[in-house]
């Protein structure tokens, strides 16, 4: 055994190191705002464009004058250090634009999500007293509906059209109109377009930008709600700065020049710091997807070089290899996965297909989204990867309260200089997710089960929410995913707890089949029963099993596991053991 496992502890052997550059790929400066790292970083890049958007772009310096003449509207306006604006965007040049003028001034953005309800949007408006908001113009009429429960007093419109060309702009409304998608904006003086707002700015650009505190909130993100509203998640500038610092030491092919496509949206880490930010930090271009759609990966190929994305980007790209241009795909070096489960089969597939290995990482808000990743040249299919350099990730025993040795199943528990602030309002929840341990830092309790590997991999075991308990012995559904997903027939297949009779709760199995096995439903399920109870615990082996035409999905893009219980339950009680057919669940 080699010396760096001589304890069995990840925190001590830190056996990942071996996968770190020696030196960054880039230095930073991480005492920095986000404003002065973007275009301390660029000086020798002024003349190479920063963001793409339809054909369209900009240059650092281009970026930098339309940055520096909005912090000045926005000080003309009385923004100030430490005021809150709110904004709802997709991503657009704006969005940018915004989070860095914003940061120049000392002013906190909060990223809000579009699909909100009006009264989501009242009570996020609300919790931070929100004067200003900058709102995509579609989500208008639903501020309309609630302003005037809200303390805000002016709110710049941003439309989708506004950084397209003029030919572009006269198009998208030509399409709108025809498919009656045209949008009325209030009829009021607190609603102006930005690009209204902006011209106002009148006065010297060079103002002075505010200097960087540790300890002052700069951006506020949204948890993904799925346990009730969404979480007001507070981050620092040394969340984003050493963010890309971290990464600077992995084998990813960040470099300038080089093209990353933004498709994540900003109201969520994962987008506005691991895509948009962290590609204006190393002095690529990001280029803009406004749209989240599983086709934009596919229909923006020839664009970029890099991705960020979720896994049902990248099976929309592999069902449709066959449309792609080879030089195209000649032009993708690194595509990374994160946000939601994507098997070991999937990668191998995706591999095979694309010839190129997806990157799979983990993360949440609380962290800025990434915290592991797999390494380039050692990509592990089936686990999410290595911590970020200067990171730990340990499997921690919740009742013992200890770290757990290599192999053994626990919650995933993370340190990192990326680590939220706090839960706006909300102490409470705060210091359930944020624990001092016995070394006297703070961890991020994720609620993940999880193991580690001798050389530092992390391999997700579930969600400890989603563990089954079967006549009060514990079962991983992932456990039981990972068996029927090595069926050739099963395109994706998801185990949940269903009520019983006699064992309180059992498992039971979802699947879907790929088009070619459509016409084999009976045959199919019986194979999927042996190879269940030939390769599962007995108690693992789940009672009930349904064919699904697809599988439901949150507005997240992630599993719906609520309905998936639903459904389950319903299964249950009618006792019929039918298919369930459902048609495009989204």
């Amino acid at each position: 055994m080699e010396d760096r496992l001589r304890t069995g502890y990840v925190s001590i052997d830190k056996p990942q190191y071996k996968f770190y550059r020696e030196s960054p790929i880039r230095e930073f400066d991480v005492n920095q705002t986000l404003y002065q790292l973007v275009f301390n970083s660029n000086l020798d890049n002024m003349g190479y464009n920063s963001l793409g958007y339809f054909g369209n772009h900009l240059t650092y310096q281009n970026l930098k004058n339309e940055v520096d003449k909005t912090a000045l509207a926005y000080q003309q306006m009385g923004v100030k250090r430490g005021d809150i604006v709110a904004v709802a965007m997709i991503n657009t040049p704006e969005v940018a634009v915004n989070l860095l003028a914003l940061n120049k001034i000392g002013a906190i953005s909060k990223w809000l999500d579009v699909r909100a309800s009006a009264k989501d949007l009242e009570h996020y408006l609300t919790e931070h007293d929100c004067k200003i908001m900058v709102s995509l113009d579609m989500v208008a009429p639903k501020v309309g509906e609630i302003i005037n429960n809200t303390d805000i007093k002016k709110v710049l419109t941003v439309s989708p059209s506004d950084s397209l060309s003029m030919i572009q702009r006269l198009g998208y409304k030509l399409k709108n109109k025809i498919d009656g998608n045209t949008v009325d904006i209030p009829n009021e003086s607190k609603f102006i377009p930005f690009q209204e707002f902006i011209k106002q700015a009148n006065g010297n650009l060079d103002i002075q930008p505010e200097k960087f505190d540790k300890e002052k909130p700069s951006v506020i993100v949204q948890s993904s709600g799925t346990t009730g509203i969404a979480k007001s998640i507070v981050h620092n500038d040394y969340s984003f700065t050493s963010f890309v610092d971290k990464l600077s030491y992995s084998d990813l092919p960040f470099a300038p020049k080089k093209s990353l496509l933004v498709v994540v949206p900003p109201f969520v880490a994962y987008g506005l710091a691991d895509s948009l930010f962290l590609a204006l930090a190393f002095g690529m271009k990001a280029e803009l997807s406004p749209k989240f759609d599983p086709n934009v990966v596919f229909n923006n190929m020839g664009k970029f070089n890099l991705c960020f994305a979720a896994p049902f980007h990248y099976r929309y790209l592999a069902d449709n290899i066959s449309k792609i241009k080879k030089k195209d795909l000649e032009e993708m070096e690194c595509l990374i996965s994160g946000g939601d489960k994507i098997t070991i089969e999937e990668l191998k597939q995706l591999k095979e297909i694309l010839g190129l290995g997806i990157i799979n990482g983990y993360g949440n808000n609380e962290g800025l989204g990434a915290v592991t990743y797999n390494p380039n040249n050692a990509n592990k299919f089936g686990t999410v990867g290595i911590p970020k350099f200067g990171d730990e990730v340990i499997i921690y025993d919740t009742e013992a309260k200890k770290e757990l040795k290599y192999g053994e199943i626990g919650e995933v528990c993370y340190k990192t200089d990326t680590m939220f602030m706090e839960y706006s309002n909300n102490e409470d929840e705060t210091n359930r997710i944020k624990q001092k341990h016995v070394d006297g830092a703070y961890w991020v309790h994720t609620g993940d089960l999880g193991s580690m590997d001798a050389e530092g991999y992390l391999t997700l075991e579930g969600r400890s929410q989603r563990v089954i308990v079967r006549l009060g012995f514990k079962i991983s559904p992932m456990a039981i995913e990972s068996v029927i997903e090595k069926h050739p027939a099963v395109k994706e297949c998801m185990a949940i707890a269903v009520p019983d009779e006699e064992e309180e709760h059992v498992p039971m199995l979802f699947y879907t089949l790929k088009d070619e096995y459509l016409t084999e439903l009976e045959k199919v399920e019986e194979e999927i029963k042996v190879l269940c109870s030939t390769s599962l615990k007995e108690n693992m082996i789940p009672k009930h099993y349904s064919f699904i035409e697809s599988m439901p999905y949150t507005d997240n893009n992630k599993y719906d596991f609520r309905k998936l219980e639903e459904l389950g339950k319903k299964y249950v009680e009618d006792k019929k053991g039918h298919p369930l057919i459902l048609n495009k669940v989204k």
